[in-house]
């Protein structure tokens, strides 16, 4: 059997893990298109210090970043469609870039969905036992009692008290608020030193970076499998008569089954390019506002203990009639936000700053629900280049309610927010709903069989796109999808 794989991140991740979890006998080709096809831990540091830090940090303030700064891979970025949307172009997809925050899908989230959070139950728990998830607070998260988790992170005093804050507090107009240590995809088991700071700045005894990226699994099962290999060859379309990929050099190749894993962005272009599709196809983005939360209290933070740039606490945010829900993700103030914040010439004055606030100072980033999610139109231009136009700008009317609330417990409690220094970012990286389950111009079964042998297993199938990061339910979905592949549906 003839095995393609199209894309090289969260999704395939899912999928080929499925796969091999089968038992599944034959060749299994991942085909992507990107300028580095693979590296060895050494290889990226080598890469990252061929350039100085603050050339690189000159590199991302040339792109108009606001005033939070990408997250970037040892001073590599992820490319833009249109200077709106991030597309990967690297070996390992947006997972080189990602965060690392997980979390399960509700019963409230997939409310317009075909399918059930029991469909999905059992695909989370198996993801959970291929890679290191922190464990999270159960009050946040619905049902999670199947899923594997390891030890909680460290977090220091000025972030547990704002879990003790949110906790306790009453509804606040109309809202109601509950917190709880984040579920983190984390590529190692030892926490004394989880330390993650943009754009590849390591510290001592840092482990290589904390969260999870799947380069580092595919070049193990690819090492480890003479059936499976990696070929840096871009896609074009595929047949849509016959399991036929086309490549962009101009070379065919039939398959026995071909899985679309390389995330909305790639897989609505590569159909657009297969069906002819003069319309375009609209993705939907969640919208995003970032703002910080000063204490004027003075915490001690944990000896040894170091600021990391990835999410701390979760909050979730509740609309008393059940119509609205929002996530908040905690961060707290690290020291590359000052890098990229302050001229060399000020690294003094830069230091001191960091120093003071470094405990005082978290960093809230909340998420809308679709409803309120951005919606772009992908298309091509009269010259067949793809183009991306904004198609519904949120106002995110539900987003900045439930800030206005938050910032109400929080002022009452010693944190205060600065309204100036909202953010109101172009996009979450949170992208789906292109070609959604039995909707839309395709009408796609819930297996993902969009033609005869061929899968969608990215988030472009998803019928919405809720507050909850969605990258734990792509996992899930995709070996879900890999499954029932080889199973009479």
């Amino acid at each position: 059997m003839k095995i393609a794989i199209i894309g090289s991140g969260i999704a395939a991740f899912g999928a080929v893990s499925k796969i091999i979890d089968l038992g599944i006998k034959g060749e299994i080709s991942i085909f992507d298109n990107h300028q580095i096809t693979e590296f060895n831990d050494s290889e990226r540091e080598n890469l990252y210090h061929l350039e100085d830090k603050n050339k690189t940090i000159k590199q991302i303030r040339k792109k108009n970043f606001s005033l939070i700064p990408p997250k970037s891979s040892y001073g590599l970025l992820p490319n833009k469609i249109s200077n709106l949307l991030y597309d990967s172009n690297l070996f390992g997809g947006l997972s080189t870039f990602w965060g690392g925050t997980l979390g399960v899908f509700s019963p409230h989230d997939l409310r317009n969905w075909p399918i059930e959070f029991s469909d999905l139950k059992p695909y989370y728990s198996f993801i959970s036992k291929k890679i290191f998830i922190t464990r999270p607070s159960e009050n946040i998260f619905g049902d999670i009692s199947n899923i594997d988790f390891q030890e909680k992170i460290k977090t220091p005093f000025i972030v547990d008290r704002l879990h003790s804050i949110i906790n306790s507090s009453s509804s606040q107009d109309g809202f109601i608020f509950k917190s709880g240590y984040p579920m983190l995809a984390a590529s190692f088991t030892d926490l004394e030193h989880y330390n993650c700071e943009y754009p590849g700045k390591c510290t001592h005894n840092c482990k290589n970076h904390s969260t999870f990226k799947t380069y580092k699994y595919f070049n193990k099962i690819i090492k480890e499998n003479n059936n499976i290999k990696y070929f840096n060859n871009a896609v074009e379309k595929i047949d849509t008569k016959h399991p036929l990929v086309y490549f962009q050099n101009g070379e065919k190749e039939l398959f026995d089954k071909i899985y679309l894993c390389s995330g909305a962005i790639n897989t609505s272009k590569i159909l657009i390019n297969s069906f002819n599709i003069k319309d375009g196809l609209k993705i939907t983005d969640n919208g995003l506002i970032q703002f910080p939360i000063f204490s004027s209290n003075e915490f001690n933070t944990i000896k040894g203990f170091d600021n990391f740039s990835l999410t701390n606490l979760v909050i979730k945010s509740c609309s008393e009639n059940g119509l609205s829900n929002n996530q908040w993700q905690v961060m707290q103030v690290y020291e590359y936000l000052f890098e990229y914040l302050f001229p060399t010439y000020l690294s003094s004055v830069k230091n001191k700053l960091y120093r003071a606030l470094k405990d005082r100072v978290l960093i809230l980033r909340g998420y809308t629900d679709h409803e309120e999610s951005n919606i772009y139109n992908i298309n091509k231009d009269k010259n067949s280049n793809f183009i991306l136009e904004c198609h519904k700008n949120s106002e995110k009317n539900k987003l900045n309610s439930s800030a206005s609330s938050l910032r109400k417990i929080l002022s009452n409690n010693n944190f205060r927010s600065i309204p100036l220094l909202n953010v109101k970012s172009k996009t979450s990286g949170h992208y789906g709903s292109s070609i959604p389950y039995k909707e839309g111009f395709f009408g796609v079964p819930i297996n993902g069989e969009l033609l005869k042998n061929v899968f969608i297993c990215d988030s472009s199938v998803f019928n919405s796109m809720p507050s909850t990061s969605p990258t734990f339910t792509i996992m899930a979905n995709a070996a879900r999808t890999a499954e029932l592949s080889f199973n009479k549906y």
